[in-house]
């Protein structure tokens, strides 16, 4: 077994699980398949030790007793006579999901989504389906059934978006299977591309230079009657240093230094998101794609966050919070909060839904683009480890710069 890691908490240092990486088997196309394998403290046997050294070695035990079952299944499952007769359910809970899905690199919101996908899919062709009988025609069939027959639990029909989230999940697992040589072809190679049964690529919205400006009055309007800057310099946060939502929530007042130009930074090394599965259902991790960066305050929302951080009866030491939960400041909000109170402030001052949280982080990359801002200046603000990301999706144009570009170009020639 390779070396055995304690994955400890941050808050109280107790060790919380252990966990390591085993080779559980070869594929077929030769590569090594490897699995990370974890296990609780609180699923270790009744009346394990305590003692730091004695846990551990419980723990090493019970992962390689995990280790052994999973080398078996995988044997059993990668038989040519279970490749003929394997099902979709089966390739799907023994393959696909855990090589996939629960590989521990996909956030738990992630997860969360493809099991709803999964139940849906395994929901219309049941448990017997053989893999093998997944052609063009069934997925045809599958697909019109969710745009005109699927429902929602209280009777109405789904959207057309949650029927291509649905497709495109079955394409995936059908195209991992022909990868893996569990089907010979792969029938989504001879379905047309349609409209209706694939997902447009999501056009990514921003606010206008107006609306940029009628939002930062509606929030320094609310900062006055409320009495605090608390959601004012949260949602400008977003605004004009472009971070995400969950990089914002587990801020700490010692994240806001002065670099050695003398100007105010923001660093970035944390990102909140939703985890069911803890108490607090809130996980802290490493931004995505694990982009840990510095990003500029502007001057103006520097002098908020000073404002905001006066508001408190005493000076919050340096690890604090910026934006704690309000009956318990020890603690970071729920992930979802942000956008609800957004949704709560649009409603009451512009009686209409304008804007989510993360359209703001779009608005500070489309202004920046409109103003001739490099593209490797905004990729990095934004914290996208790919230009393309940047290019594709933050950076948009507008009938403005279309014409303009069309007026230069008649002028040039």
């Amino acid at each position: 077994m390779a070396k055995v890691q304690e994955n400890i908490s941050v808050k109280n240092g107790k060790v919380l699980s252990y966990s390591t990486v085993a080779f559980i088997g070869e594929l077929d196309s030769g590569k090594p398949f490897q699995k990370k394998v974890t296990i609780r403290v609180t699923d270790l046997p009744p009346g394990t030790p305590t003692t730091p050294a004695k846990q551990k070695k419980a723990a090493e035990d019970e992962l390689n007793k995990i280790i052994a079952q999973m080398r078996e299944d995988f044997q059993r499952t990668h038989s040519t006579e279970d490749r003929n007769h394997i099902t979709l359910s089966e390739f799907i809970s023994r393959h696909w999901w855990t090589e996939k899905v629960q590989n521990g690199k996909k956030s738990p919101n992630t997860v969360s989504f493809y099991a709803d996908q999964v139940k849906h899919i395994l929901d219309y062709f049941g448990p017997d389906k053989k893999l093998s009988a997944i052609d063009v025609q069934a997925i045809i069939k599958f697909s019109n059934y969710q745009r005109t027959q699927a429902k929602k639990e209280n009777g109405e029909p789904i959207s057309q978006t949650s029927a291509a989230h649905r497709f495109s999940t079955l394409r995936a697992i059908i195209g991992y299977a022909y990868r893996t040589r569990y089907i010979r072809e792969n029938p989504f190679l001879f379905v047309e591309n349609d409209d209706k049964i694939t997902q447009a690529k999501q056009k990514v919205t921003h606010l206008t230079e107006a609306e940029i400006k009628a939002f930062e009055s509606m929030l320094e309007d609310y900062a006055a009657e409320s009495g605090s800057r608390y959601w004012q310099v949260y949602f400008l946060i977003a605004l004009r240093c472009g971070l995400r939502r969950g990089e914002i929530l587990p801020l700490q007042w010692r994240d806001v230094t002065i670099d050695k130009t003398g100007e105010p930074i923001l660093h970035v090394e944390k990102n909140a998101v939703r985890n069911p599965e803890l108490p607090d259902k809130v996980e802290i991790r490493k931004p995505k794609r694990d982009q840990v960066r510095d990003v500029p305050i502007p001057p103006q929302l520097y002098r908020l966050m000073m404002e905001y951080r006066a508001e408190w009866s005493a000076m919050p030491l340096d690890d604090a919070y910026m934006f704690p939960r309000k009956n318990d400041l020890s603690k970071i909000m729920y992930t979802t909060v942000p956008t609800q109170k957004l949704r709560k402030l649009e409603q009451r001052y512009f009686k209409q839904t304008t804007a989510s949280v993360h359209d703001l982080r779009h608005s500070v990359g489309s202004e920046l683009s409109r103003i001739g801002t490099p593209l490797k200046v905004i990729q990095q603000l934004l914290g996208h480890s790919d230009s393309r990301t940047t290019a594709n999706f933050y950076i948009g144009t507008d009938m403005d710069q279309i014409r303009k570009a069309v007026n230069k170009a008649e002028s040039a020639g």
